[in-house]
């Protein structure tokens, strides 16, 4: 499992950690100096002059998602990262592809970003003066920076850091359960004098001997299989990573001996060599696992039903986008102070957008947000609305109850489904509200509301909601406002399409422009919405499978914990039981403490579950309390917590049925 994790973490973090251990010098000023011709040959000059290696990451303009370049100076041919330029990028995984240029080839206009300098300290500081001397400033990111993202932070967040608590838990369970089984074993070690050391000590002995040949045998193979996927790549890594996480599962399983050994060390000899338990402190143990683990396995249900509804509802819009065709968005350079960015929304960028946006040369589509569009102090609306611009009629086409195409107008049009019709006062006041707030001391704008035919889907071409960060590609009866082109400040649109919501349909317009200063020091991607939505996909489908799994080992952890805790009622009521049978009691009766207790837990965690729900579900009707992640509940939870609880009951019940045949037979061969 360690194997496993260390492998979805490593593929994962292939898209944002360089292979090696480099300084991170980022580069955020330019003062347009030097051209890029000059910067490349100072950095050479510098690599050469410390025999280190230098490598600007860049992301492909069209598909950033897949594809980067690493620009490489290598000052010493023979040091750490200087062979990526003579055998290429040791890429981990096959979804992200390096293609390697030498630093001469550098033809950026606004060469600004993360560089990479193998080598030492002193190294990577004569890099930065060199950088500096040609214009470029910027300010190393340590390795405790939270800027700077490690192979371990994709570990301990996120859907595998869940799948990392779970392995352990189940480990816990697993070894404690053993330990407690062979208490007559431990009796008998302790009746000849054995302390508890010395028991721990040959335990941890005979399983490390156990331990050694398997992690042989699982390297091999390990080996193997990593050998055929990317041949070896990034091994030190992977080793790295893997060794962290076995040594973390080792200490979880060494613990949970050591305590278990320790509960029954608790216990009295004799009582022990009769196969008793430490019941009381057990059965904490147990239902502090169990209780753990069912609060997991609802989050996680919830969690995988949410991404298996969104890969449901991405692939709902593939047609469309096939339709979309070259239609892309823009991204900006990262590496550029605030207050520069800012600026240059205001006087470039904005303008710019906004003279494409009034030439009908871009599509404005915004989805959600539709508390936007209603008074302030209203309870959160429970519609969906989309922003368009009128050029996103001319591509995509929206109905009239009489079947008449909507298309460009002079005013701000509120189409309402009929299914909403009713809430025509209450978006106009809101719509006015806001274009107040978006127009500030612009002209007012005539405002039109319109009825839209219902049933219809309308599509988003896949852009991100920010309230849930989710993006569905299709909307079915939502709130549509129109805006005439060029009608909003420049610096909204700069905002709009960093966000993605400005979209090229002919991406050639965009290449053009930043082909020329000043957008070329700006603008560094412009990728089509239908491959960023199969990356989307991708990822999507990737967390499906883990989330997958994830349960399904939480399933077997609480089947565990049910298991011991009927192992633990059994060993300390056997007598009892089989008393209990030949004195006619029925089986939920002579089981009733038991069955009781189990009950009760699972009724908690459902009236958890429920309070939990009932409470997201009153946030969205105070406005004043909204957050994005209320969003996120259905309302369905309880009955996801009494299908969880009612499984785990069955499970319960059905070990317990196994083990009251099995006294009652042993007692009846015994009499």
């Amino acid at each position: 499992m360690s194997i496993i994790l260390a492998f979805l973490a490593m593929s994962l973090a292939d898209r944002d950690v360089a292979a090696g251990n480099p300084h991170l010098l980022w580069i955020r000023e330019n003062s347009n100096i030097s051209t890029s011709a000059e910067v490349a040959a100072a950095v050479q000059r510098a690599a050469e002059s410390t025999r280190s290696t230098v490598v600007l990451n860049i992301p492909d303009l069209r598909d950033p998602g897949n594809l980067r370049h690493f620009y490489i100076a290598a000052g010493d041919s023979s040091g750490p990262g200087a062979e990526w330029a003579e055998s290429g990028y040791p890429d981990f995984s096959p979804a992200m592809r390096t293609e390697v240029h030498d630093f001469s080839e550098l033809s950026l206009a606004d060469p600004r970003g993360y560089y990479m300098v193998f080598g030492e300290e002193e190294d990577a500081h004569a890099v930065q003066d060199a950088l500096s001397d040609v214009g470029l400033v910027g300010d190393f990111a340590h390795r405790d920076d939270e800027r700077v993202l490690h192979r371990e932070d994709y570990l301990l967040e996120g859907d595998l850091f869940n799948a990392l608590v779970t392995t352990a838990l189940c480990i816990v369970v697993v070894v404690g359960s053993g330990v407690l089984l062979n208490a007559k074993a431990y009796g008998v070690m302790r009746l000849n004098g054995h302390s508890y050391l010395r028991i721990l000590g040959s335990d941890l002995f005979r399983i490390a001997c156990v331990w050694v040949v398997a992690a042989l045998v699982t390297t091999v193979l390990a080996l193997t299989l990593l050998g055929l996927y990317n041949g070896w790549a990034q091994l030190r890594e992977f080793a790295a990573l893997t060794g962290y996480v076995v040594a973390g599962l080792t200490a979880a399983a060494v613990g949970a001996h050591a305590l278990a050994l320790g509960m029954l060390h608790l216990s009295d000899v004799l009582g022990t060599l009769k196969g008793k338990l430490p019941v009381r402190s057990t059965v904490l143990a147990t239902y502090t696992v169990r209780i753990t683990v069912l609060v997991l396995a609802f989050g996680a249900i919830g969690a995988l039903a949410g991404s298996a509804r969104e890969v449901r509802v991405s692939q709902e819009g593939f047609d469309h986008f096939v339709e979309a065709d070259d239609t892309s968005q823009i991204t900006f350079l990262g590496s550029v102070r605030a207050e520069e960015m800012e600026e240059a929304f205001e006087t470039d960028i904005g303008p710019w957008l906004r003279e494409t946006d009034t030439d009908g040369d871009t599509i404005l589509v915004r989805p959600g947000q539709a508390d936007y569009y209603v008074p302030p102090g209203s309870p959160y609306p429970d519609f969906e609305a989309l922003l368009v611009n009128d050029t996103y009629l001319r591509h995509q086409e929206l109905l009239s109850p009489d079947g008449e195409r909507y298309g460009p107008g002079e005013s701000v049009r509120i189409l309402i489904p009929e299914s909403h019709a009713d809430l025509a006062p209450t978006l106009l006041e809101g719509v006015e509200a806001w274009l107040d707030f978006e127009m500030r001391d612009d002209e007012p704008v005539d405002i039109e509301v319109l009825a839209l035919a219902g049933g219809q889907q309308v599509f988003t071409y896949g852009r991100t909601e920010q309230a849930t960060l989710t993006a569905t590609p299709l909307l079915t009866d939502a709130v549509i406002v129109v805006i005439p082109n060029g009608m909003m400040p420049a610096p909204r649109y700069a905002h709009l399409a960093s966000q993605g919501y400005l979209l090229f349909p002919d991406p050639t317009d965009v290449e053009t422009a930043i082909a020329q200063e000043p957008l070329s020091s700006y603008v560094n991607g412009l990728q089509p919405v239908a491959l960023a939505a199969a990356d989307q996909h991708d990822r999507l489908l990737s967390e499906v499978r883990i989330r997958t799994a994830n349960l399904a080992a939480l399933g077997v952890v609480v089947a565990l914990t049910g298991l011991a805790a009927c192992l633990i009622y059994v060993r300390t009521r056997a007598q009892q039981i089989f008393a209990r049978h030949i004195n006619g009691w029925t089986f939920t009766a002579a089981h009733r403490g038991m069955l009781l207790a189990e009950a009760c837990v699972m009724a908690g965690f459902v009236g958890w579950a429920t309070w939990w729900t009932l409470n997201r579900l009153a946030l969205l009707q105070n406005p004043q309390t909204f957050s994005p992640e209320v969003t996120g509940t259905t309302g369905t939870e309880p009955f996801m917590a009494a299908g969880v609880a009612g499984v785990a009951l069955i499970f319960v019940l059905a070990t317990l049925a196994f083990f009251h045949r099995r006294i009652v037979h042993e007692g009846a061969t015994q009499a």
